[in-house]
């Protein structure tokens, strides 16, 4: 048996942020993740050289540049494994990027340099030894392993009287995910100096819903005297008979409901009414039982399945702008109107291509197409040089004049991966220039505002424009202001003309959990663009998604900024809901998933052999392109089979089971 977390008496140096009061840890898997900090070998770090070594084994920490994990790895002389202090962050020798702590998640990695508290490291000799625990699981199975620990995340008081506000959360940190739920409990722990058991007093608080809880009672021994009185919210479960009857309940506090005038009454999930699909759609939200996404409005949408979005778009064009998440936004849609069977890696499927066609005819793929980036006169625009503009334009047209033809069975997808305002009246120009498709009903949808940071807070080489990596802040900002004025005003027309069956959408960037500086800027583009449709006038075809707020309904689904498939594909469930007319729709009211890499909890490269055999001759691998390569498919069924009902009182919520 593995010895990995024995306690040690040795002396302890902690590595830890100033975002919280956690430590650095190892799994048995070498993996190091953000927990509650103990005396124990896998939490005591210490630089050997420029090598940082943790006194559970011999192993170095390692920066995986290939996917941005932070890992032990076995000791070489490589830049990737020399770590430095720079203030207060935690770099390495390979590139500027610092080590970073994602709070949402406690995992550990390399992200770009931001200076938050959560990329703020020190060493501390200073720890919280954990000797008592309560456990209360919720009724899914969990499996541990022999590096369970119990992790706590301690909120502010609130200064308003709330029965149902946590002071503190007690999750477990296991190598498999658990879903857990919530109720307001007052533990008493009580330690002796002579060997004892630590016994755990339990006392719910009253609420409109009683649920029997289990309580787990540990005997520790221990030489010091302490004696801990915490309110916290734990998890809890009732375990109904074989035979009986369970109902899943949305347990939560207060929100208003959808008419933003009156508290929201209970109302089981298939009775909800229906979202406004205005100009700006509700969006907020949360991951519930088995990955249903919860909208805190209080109202649903419409579910959406291959048959059902056909039928909507055949003889349709759906048009993308957008960098990495609006590619794998397009990729996700194209797996779920055709066949498992389809799938594979083909060019631009991460990159590296300018312009994407997809035709689709019965489920089938008719032609897949793709115009490289660079070595054509899109090239120049892709930087900026928008005098190329008309001779890229020849270039698209003429490739795409040997693609299929429009028909009323065909549905085309055409993603532009291209990354700023100033190319979005370019693309309305080539659709518009297309005649062999002149006949089809539009859908587009626009995301551009992160590389705008990406070039002018971060500076990376990467960038494409190097007027953005020269100029200020404030010049960046007046060059989105101006940029964005120039396509709202080619976007208005063209949606209320040519895209009036279906509409656009403008989004903001994707959800990440960028904090500092660079949270700060991703955060201001996106208030300019918030700003910007909110005070629109213009037709109703135009509407804003709040790509930002709608993901950090569920930050489990993404890694290092870029969404999994159970996050487009609801982000798709929205949009086609304001893209299409709901007599169309599936007449049910829930949506499940199915598939080895649906959510980013599930990620492993031995899930992917397709992408993790091209990645490596590669020579770069990253987790987030591998969940986004393997078909997951959409499973819509009717609540009412379940007896399952769900009020809309609040959020954030859980799933609680309650025996009926």
């Amino acid at each position: 048996m593995s010895d990995f977390g024995t306690p040690t008496g040795r002396e302890v140096q902690h590595l830890q942020t100033r975002h919280d009061q956690r430590c650095l840890d190892i799994e048995e898997n070498g993996n190091v993740y953000m927990s509650v900090c103990q005396a124990l070998d896998r939490q005591m770090f210490y630089f050997e050289g420029s090598r940082i070594k943790s006194l559970a084994s011999d192993k170095c920490l390692d920066y995986d540049h290939f996917n941005g994990n932070v890992h032990m790895y076995a000791c070489h002389e490589h830049d990737n494994q020399k770590w430095y202090f720079s203030g207060e962050s935690l770099r390495t020798m390979w590139d500027d990027k610092c080590m970073d702590y994602n709070y949402n998640t406690q995992n550990v990695y390399m992200w770009w340099c931001h200076g938050g508290s959560n990329q703020k490291w020190f060493f501390s000799e200073s720890f919280l030894t954990v000797t008592s625990t309560t456990v209360l699981v919720s009724r899914s199975t969990t499996t541990t392993s022999l590096d369970t620990t119990i992790s706590g995340n301690t909120s502010p008081p609130s200064n308003t009287a709330n029965p149902t506000t946590p002071a503190t959360t007690i999750t477990i940190k296991a190598t498999t995910t658990t879903t857990s739920t919530t109720a307001t409990t007052t533990t008493t722990d009580t330690t002796t100096t002579t060997p004892t058991t630590t016994t755990t007093t339990t006392t719910p608080t009253t609420t409109t819903t009683t649920t029997a809880t289990t309580t787990t009672t540990t005997t520790t021994t221990t030489t010091t005297t302490s004696t801990i009185v915490t309110t916290a919210t734990s998890t809890s479960t009732a375990m109904p008979a074989p035979d009986t009857t369970t109902t899943f309940i949305l347990n939560a506090s207060t929100t208003r409901g959808i008419d933003h005038g009156t508290p929201a009454k209970e109302l089981p999930i298939f009775d909800r009414p229906i979202c406004n699909d205005g100009a700006v759609p509700q969006v907020e939200g949360h991951l519930a039982w088995n990955s249903h996404w919860v909208l805190d409005a209080g109202c649903r949408y419409e579910v959406w399945d291959a048959k059902a979005t056909t039928s909507c778009l055949s003889g349709s064009w759906v048009v993308l702008q957008g960098a990495s998440n609006g590619l794998l936004m397009f990729h996700t849609l194209l797996m779920m109107l055709t066949a498992p069977s389809t799938n594979r890696i083909r060019p631009g499927r991460f990159g590296g291509r300018a312009v994407i066609d997809v035709f689709i005819q019965d489920g089938q793929i008719l032609e897949y197409s793709a115009l490289p980036s660079v070595g054509n006169p899109c090239e120049g625009v892709k930087h900026g040089m928008m005098e190329a503009a008309e001779s890229c334009k020849q270039h698209v047209l003429k490739h795409w004049a040997g693609l299929p033809e429009h028909g009323p069975d065909v549905l085309r997808i055409t993603i532009f991966c291209w990354w700023f305002w100033d190319t979005t009246p370019l693309i309305i120009d080539l659709v518009q220039a297309d005649q062999h498709w002149a006949d089809a009903d539009v859908a587009m949808v626009v995301q551009v505002s992160a590389w705008y940071t990406i070039c002018n807070y971060i500076k990376t080489h990467e960038c494409p424009r190097q007027d953005l990596l020269e100029c200020s802040e404030d010049e960046a900002v007046r060059s989105f202001n101006s940029e964005m004025q120039t396509a709202l005003e080619r976007l208005k027309p063209f949606c209320s003309v040519r895209a009036q069956r279906h509409g656009c959408v403008v989004g903001t960037k994707s959800w990440s959990a960028a904090g500092g500086g660079l949270g700060a800027s991703f955060g201001h583009f996106d208030d300019l663009v918030r700003q910007r449709m909110t005070d629109l006038d213009g037709p109703a075809g135009l509407r804003m998604f709040d790509f930002y707020k709608f993901g950090a309904g569920m930050p489990q689904q993404t890694i290092l900024g870029h969404g999994s498939q159970i996050l487009h594909s609801w982000a798709w469930q929205i949009m086609l809901n304001g893209f299409c007319p709901r007599d169309a729709a599936m007449k049910v009211s829930g949506l499940t998933f199915s598939g080895p890499l649906c959510s980013a909890a599930e990620v492993d490269l031995e899930k992917c052999p397709e992408y993790a055999d091209l990645c490596r001759k590669w020579g770069r691998c990253t987790t987030w392109m591998c969940m986004n390569s393997i078909p997951c498919q959409l499973l819509p069924f009717d609540l009412r089979t379940f007896n399952a009902a769900a009020t809309i009182q609040g959020s954030p919520a859980t799933w609680i089971q309650q025996a009926e």
